[in-house]
């Protein structure tokens, strides 16, 4: 027979209650008489990969630890970058001078409108450089997109890592999504904002949650 795939219900009273992981099995979604069990999913999940190749310099966080929003969790080694950057520093301080130096010559005709215009290059060049390894730098730090937990690490310190490969992983738990099947013939009398109430076996708990979607689904076991 047909059953419509769990209403993706969120349990927005789920929050304070101290359940760890992703995907928490276990749980009923009661009706009157019947109940079928659902799965507990973070909607906030993230795996977060490095932006550039090289040698993973620092990866402060396991799983289990707790993290905010922007920490910096890794770190890939910038290599010359600094350096790079620095000396393109130096040059835009030594052709700013320069430009200003000759814009004061030609008013005296000491300097011709070629020159000022070619140090005038060298210095927007010396930015963009600039730019670009800020760039680069920014890159070589993973941080946390919002606040959440570890829940895996893809790799240790002082691995080599590519770019896009996965790094650590992590969830927030503050709003979870309860996903069931449903039998068609009660799935089709639910709507969306209906309330429905979920008891975790394993904390002994009764949480409520609201019905976002209702999804058509044909199982083939059923």
């Amino acid at each position: 027979g047909k059953a419509a795939q769990g209403a993706n219900i969120q349990g927005t009273d789920v929050q304070g209650t101290d359940i760890q992981g992703t995907n928490i099995q276990g749980m009923n979604v009661q009706q009157p008489s019947e109940v079928y069990p659902v799965i507990f999913e973070a909607t906030r999940k993230a795996v977060l990969a490095a932006e550039r190749s090289g040698v993973l310099v620092s990866l402060k966080f396991d799983v289990g630890d707790r993290v905010k929003k922007g920490t910096t969790m890794a770190k890939v080694d910038t290599g010359d970058l600094g350096l790079r950057k620095k000396r393109s520093e130096f040059s835009l301080r030594h052709f700013s001078v320069k430009v200003k130096n000759l814009e004061k010559l030609i008013q005296r005709g000491l300097a011709t409108e070629e020159e000022v215009a070619g140090a005038r290059t060298e210095k927007d060049l010396a930015y963009t450089d600039i730019q670009i390894f800020k760039k680069q730098i920014s890159k070589s730090y993973i941080r946390a997109p919002f606040s959440g937990i570890v829940i895996r690490r893809h790799v240790q310190p002082h691995e080599w890592v590519t770019a896009g490969q996965p790094v650590i992983e992590i969830v927030n738990l503050g709003r979870l999504r309860a996903v069931a099947n449903i039998p068609s013939r009660l799935a089709i009398e639910m709507k969306k904002g209906d309330s429905y109430t979920f008891y975790v076996t394993d904390l002994d708990i009764s949480v409520t949650g609201t019905v976002t979607a209702v999804a058509p689904e044909v199982d083939e076991l059923s």
